[in-house]
């Protein structure tokens, strides 16, 4: 599993990052769509350097 650390006002965030396997396939129709966008956005910011 691969976690997001972020250093934050209050301490350290452990963020843990929702593999793509995880937002279709077997797990389809248990999340929103908005929210499986909203994900991949996140991840491919993630990505970008």
């Amino acid at each position: 599993m691969r976690v997001i650390v972020k250093e934050g006002v209050d301490g350290t965030v452990l963020k843990p990052v929702t593999p793509l396997e995880d937002l279709a396939g077997i797990d389809a129709g248990k999340i929103k769509l908005d929210e499986a966008k909203r994900r991949l956005d996140e991840m491919r910011e993630e990505d970008r350097y």
